[in-house]
Parts: C-alpha cells; structure tokens; sequence
C-alpha cells in the first residue's frame, strides 16, 4: 500500500468544505456520569475530569485519552428512545446502518467505511459479547440496552490493546451494578405489526459488600407488509429455480409475505466491593431468512428462519497491591449456536428448504498491570490467551444436524443427491501480550504508546502499534493526534465455507452435476489496517463539540473471486464452476465526524437538550491483481443525525429526531460504470418519542410513544449481495408506532 498519510488533512477538509456548503454539522456526543446524573448538569471541571475505560483499557479522564470516544448515558438512551444498540448506533456519527437488507445479519452495520460487525467488536463491561469465532451474526432487538448505565464508543482501529477485528473500533456496553439500581423496572411495550415487547430489570445491595442486578426482555414483531407498502417490489411474482428457466411456485399460489423476528435476553451481575464482577449476558434471536431477497428468488415463510443463541459468562477481579500496583484479570467463556432449525429456501436450491447449522466457543483469560511509575507516567502490560472451538457452517443439507453427534458422526447430505455432507470442526488458539506507556509532558501534553503482539494458531504473527499526543490548548479545547494499526483474522466460516448445491442430475461418467459452488480457502489469511486521526474537541457549560479527521488504508482484504480452474472437491460431483475468498483487495478510507450537544434553560419549566451529528466519508476500493477500482459500498457520504429533547420539569419530554443521508452506495457495480456502485436515493427520516413520567400523579408509572418515520416516507436502504438472488436496494418500513407502559420502583 502507498503511504498517503501526507494527505490525511487535505482530502477530509477539502469533503467538509464541499459538505459544509449543503449540511449543517451537528453531532450527538456525551461523557460517562453517575446514576442518575445527566451529561450537561454538570459543571465544566466535572465534565473534564470524567473517566471512561475503553480507550486505554484503564479508567482515566476523557480528554487525555487517545483517539475519539463518544459516550451515551442511560438518561439519553431513554430520552431518545433507543431501545437496542441499533437504534443507538444508527444516529451516532461514522456509522451506517442498512435495517432489514440481509438474509444472514438482517441488519448492516458499517462504521467508518468498515462493513459487517466482524470489523469492529462489541463488549459488555470490557468483555467480548458478539460472536465468540466470529460467525455470521444479527444485530437487532438482542443487544438491548435496559440495563446500561453508559455506551463507550471508541473510533478507529484499536487492535494494540483489544486485539482481532477491531478495525473500525470497539463499543463498549457498560451495564448497572445492583447498588446503582437500588430497585427495578417493568415495561410492557405494544405497537404496530404485531411488535410486542415485555422487559424487567431489579437491583439492589444485598449487604456484606455484594450487590446484584438481574434483567430481561422477551419481544417478537411481525415487521411491516412490504407487499403492501411496496406492491412493485414485492407483489406476487412467480417464484423461479436458481437458472429462471422453471416455475417453482405460480404467483397466483404465492405465500403471504411475512418476515417474523423474536428476540429475547438475560442479564445478571453480581458485583462484591470494586473489586469482584461475575456477569452472565445470553440472547437468542430468530428472523426470516428471506429478509433482502427478490420475491422470485426466495419464499417469504414463516418456516425460513435461522435461529441463533449466545451466552458469555465472564468474571473480573480487580487488586491492588499497592497505591501504584493494580491488577485486573478477566476470565470469559462465550458459546454461540446457529441453531439446527435454521434454514432457507432460496433460488440457490431451486426454493428447496436446505438447513444450517454452526457453533462457536471461547474461553479465554486477561491479566492485566497497571504501574504508575509516578503521577506522570503510568505502565500497562498484560498478556491474553484464548482457546477456540468451532463446528463450520457445512453446506446446503437436506437434513438437519443433530447436536447430540460430533461432526464425523452427522448423516448430512446434499440436496436431491446421496452424496455426503462433510462437517468440520476445528480447535485453535490464540496468545497475545501487549504495552501501553502513558506519560504526561507538563500540564498541557499527554502521550500514549502501544504495542501489542499476537500468535494465532492458524494464521500466525501480528504487531500492531498505536500512538497518541493529546495536547491540551486551554482548560476546555484539546487537539489529538492518533495512529493505529489493526488486524482482521479469518473467521472459520469465511475460510471453509461451502454454498452452493447439485441439480440431481448425472454426466457421463455417473458425477452429481452443480453448476457453481463457493469452495473453501484453506490459505486465507488477515486483513490489516493502519489509520491516522486528527481530533479537536471543546467543552463549555452546558455543551460540547468533538471534530475528527481521518484517513485509512487496508490491505489483504478478503473477495471473492471465479477460480481459473473449477475446484473439485466433492467426491461423485463434478463442478462447472467455483468461486473462493482470497486475500487480494486494497482500499482507502478518510472522512470526517462532528459532535455538537448544547442544553439551553428556556425558563423555569422548560429545557431543552439540542444535539446532532455530521458524517462524510469517501474512498476507493482497489484490486492489484486486476487493477480495478471502485467505490466503497454500504456508505453514503453525508449523513446527517440530528434531534431535540425538550425537558418540561423532569417530567415529561418531547423528542424529535432526524435522520438525513445522502444516495448509499450498494453492493452490486453500477452496469454503466464498473467503477460506480449501483445507488439508494437520499431520504430523510423523522422519528418521534414521548415520555411521561408519574401517569396520574402515580409514582413511578410512566409510558412512552414511539412514532418511526412520522411522516410515512417511502425510501430505500443499500442491499444486493453480489448474486441476482438479492435486491440491490431494499425498501423500508413506513410510519410505525409503539405504546410503552412502564413502572419504576425502589427497594
């Protein structure tokens, strides 16, 4: 790759000149606070002095941290009305969120041009909560946010402390100690398309030092009829075999189009003093796996689902051996299942039901020093080792796995044929260490200088290097300057999946015929990424505004491409053509983000709380080996988020919320421009939330309106996989609403 880094400034300022000419940048940010304390109630040294954990993986103060970090509290989390961590991601800047535009993930998530969640990770209370071997996996209504105290959102690849796939950058989920509860919540949530949703949380000291927090929510949606928003798009259609030449189902005995969702959730944390957390977070989540696909390529029925359940236990011991001396050490186990009733029924298999099935496990532990040499310059050194088992998704079956056998003991087989179906399972590991030196020059400068090395069973060394200088202008404007390396491994699925199927019939010398097959790549290897970020940031009362500039280039990234050669490797098959991963792809990413949030005192009644957030983003997508180029895809290039809460005595709020994108750039070529990407318009969306507290001068008895897209737009979001079987573009739900009863109680 060219080193550009030359250019990191130029190429985002000369996009916010171009954007500043059509948007006005607003931005949402905030800072972690107490229980029950709001961001903007506090005064400015409060506010500068405020600690998050993520950046650093160590508590200290935001402003001397590296790189950009944004942090939502639980009060604006309620106010705004998000209910999961799409919700929240979709109006924060440098994300993209494509809802309801693939069959696997239902939802796409991008952030700053990374796409997929395999590119950035998820933690709750600084252990790793998605998927535990990096599978396929949903992010929807089952990572909820009713027992989150704060979200830290760190921008930028961060591999030096947290290791593999954090390319784009690490979202932290901070939840509730018991104590901090001191009571619960009971919500009963009712809305259109069938939406129900029911959540309790409680938590109280339990005496002797420990406290305990234990949490639930239970929801299920039918999602909008899109046939009826939508009758050009999904109207009935004949449903056709993968080659088109074949009617597999008459439009006139078309099903109805349903895309059904359920998700569901446990949350339990016992804490003793500061020093011992033991946590339990397990969610299931079941949606249509049709959601994305053309009416004539796949079958809208309740039987296509997939099916998916998570579960990380994890513990953490703080010690402190003495004023300069701490310790942490975390130990985890996480298990994930796409559990054996996962199936689709897609033109690949001619709209035959083919099931799926994967697993993954990790258990893993991190210790951690932390050593303040003096009250300038503090040590982290710590060291990671993490054991891995996975049972790869095999390919198309008839049957369905059956967990009570191994692998090698499943009676899989192909789709219309006898052949076998062959499962494998793989055992590997990974060992890390990693340093962080963090000194302060003087009072105005602060440096961080990491380095973290990895040793992966299966794909070998990584180094990866961050550094900051954060330098403090005045008491409330800090410049920042971070660069940082990150790595991406392979994921079991991405090296040895299989798709594709046999049509039943028989060449000459008696082989099973498939006409195209995606084939295992047992020589994949990492993609690796390496950013550089100017970041500016000031803090008045009662507000804030964070401006960062960054510039990207990643390699070794992973496409899929026609082999020279078809690659036969199912015995008794013959294979026309095969398509596999390859490491081959280089791309640029640079951009810019702004923050704003602003409390203004109306009068002695009425607040209001103003915030917004500003994205651009632009790049290019490179192949050496064929010397194309193209655009990034799932991104649009303006977003804007902006929104108001107005605040009438703590009582009741008013929140309006604006959603504002420029085209998004799909998966699939532009036809007339290879170069191009075929384009989403341009929408803005309103949302609105409502809240009142203490309903009829009850204590404690609330309820809440959500009204989605208030103004029943028609607009679309970026889909298309690659394969006609997909929508380029995916049409989105209109107005929707949701009626929230909810009670709130001490103990």
């Amino acid at each position: 790759m060219n080193v550009l880094f030359g250019r990191v400034l130029l190429r985002p300022l000369h996009g916010l000149l171009s954007a500043t000419l059509v948007c006005i940048p607003m931005l949402a940010t905030g800072v972690q606070v107490q229980a029950g304390e709001e961001l903007l109630d506090l005064s400015l040294n409060e506010l500068l002095e405020l600690e998050v954990f993520t950046p650093a993986k160590r508590s200290q103060p935001l402003r001397d941290t590296p790189g950009t970090t944004l942090v939502v509290t639980a009060e604006q989390i309620r106010a705004r009305g998000y209910r999961n961590l799409l919700d929240l991601m979709e109006m924060l800047p440098g994300f993209d969120v494509q809802r309801l535009s693939e069959s696997s993930r239902v939802n796409d998530v991008t952030m700053r041009g990374q796409f997929k969640h395999r590119r950035f990770i998820i933690l709750q209370d600084g252990v790793q909560v998605d998927a535990p071997v990096d599978d396929i996996l949903a992010i929807s209504d089952n990572y909820p946010l009713y027992h989150v105290k704060q979200v830290e959102v760190v921008y930028g690849p961060n591999s030096a402390l947290w290791g593999t796939d954090a390319f784009g950058g690490v979202i932290n989920i901070i939840t509730r100690r018991g104590d901090e509860i001191q009571g619960g919540t009971v919500a009963l949530r009712r809305g259109a398309d069938g939406f129900q949703y029911n959540q309790a949380l409680a938590g109280d000291a339990l005496g002797a030092g420990w406290s305990l927090a234990v949490g639930g929510h239970d929801h299920e949606t039918e999602h909008a009829n899109l046939a009826g928003i939508y009758p050009e798009v999904f109207g009935p259609v004949d449903a056709l075999s993968f080659s088109g030449d074949r009617v597999i189902v008459p439009a006139a005995q078309r099903e109805p189009f349903v895309t059904p969702e359920e998700t569901r959730s446990l949350f339990l944390r016992a804490d003793y003093e500061d020093r011992l957390t033991l946590g339990l977070q397990h969610h299931r989540i079941q949606h249509s796996s049709s959601i994305g696909a053309r009416p004539a390529a796949a079958l809208y029925d309740a039987d296509a689902i997939l099916a998916s359940e998570n579960t990380t236990l994890y513990a953490t011991y703080n010690h402190a051996f003495s004023d300069r001396l701490t310790s942490r050490t975390m130990v985890d186990y996480a298990l994930r299942e796409l559990l054996p009733e996962s199936s689709f029924r897609q033109a690949y298999t001619d709209l035959a039901a083919t099931y799926k099935y994967a697993k993954g496990e990790r258990t893993g532990i991190d210790q951690q020093f932390n050593y303040a040499w003096s009250d300038t310059q503090t040590l982290t050194a710590g060291f990671t080792f993490q054991d891995f088992y996975a049972i790869v998704r095999p390919a198309d079956s008839a049957d369905r796995y059956d967990p009570d056998r191994s692998p090698e003991d499943q009676a899989l087989s192909y789709l219309n044929i006898d052949l076998p179906v062959v499962v494998r399972d793989l055992d590997y590991t990974n060992t890390a260490g990693y340093l962080q030196l963090q000194n302060r020059w003087g009072e105005r400068l602060f440096s961080t200088l990491g380095l973290r090395y990895d040793r992966h069973s299966e794909f070998g060394e990584s180094w990866n290097p961050r550094g900051s200088l954060v330098y403090h202008a005045s008491a409330s404007d800090t410049w920042k300057l971070t660069y940082g390396e990150a790595f991406r491994a392979p994921a079991p699925t991405e090296a040895n999946i299989i798709y594709g199927s046999f049509t039943g019939e028989t060449n000459e010398a008696g082989e099973y015929i498939s006409y195209w097959m995606q084939v295992p790549n047992l020589n994949l290897g990492p993609e690796k990424l390496r950013s550089l970020e100017l970041a500016y940031s000031r803090y008045w009362e009662q507000g804030g505004l964070i401006a960062s500039s960054y510039y990207s280039e990643a390699g070794d990234l992973m496409s899929t491409i026609t082999t020279d050669e078809p690659v036969q490797f199912v015995e008794g098959g013959h294979i026309f053509t095969t398509a596999m991963p390859v490491n081959q792809d280089e791309a640029v990413y640079y951009g810019l983000d702004l923050s704003i949030d602003q409390r203004f005192d109306l009068n002695a009644d009425w607040s209001a709380d103003l915030w917004g957030a500003y994205s651009y983003i632009d790049g290019e997508i490179r192949s050496p080996v064929s010397g194309a180029e193209s655009e990034l895809n799932y991104i649009a290039h303006h977003k804007l988020r902006f929104g108001i809460t107005f605040d009438y005595r703590d009582r009741f709020f008013i929140t309006p919320k604006l959603r504002i994108n420029s085209e998004t750039n799909a998966n699939p070529p532009d036809p007339l421009d290879p170069s191009k990407r075929v384009q989403a318009p341009g929408y803005g969306v309103m949302d609105l939330t409502l809240i009142a507290e203490d309903l009829f001068d009850i204590k404690g008895l609330d309820g809440h309106l959500d009204v989605s897209n208030v103004f029943d737009r028609r607009y679309y979001n970026a889909g298309g996989q690659g394969s006609d079987v997909f929508l380029d573009t995916k049409p989105q739900d209109g107005r929707s609403w949701m009626a929230t009863v909810a009670y709130r109680f001490d103990l």
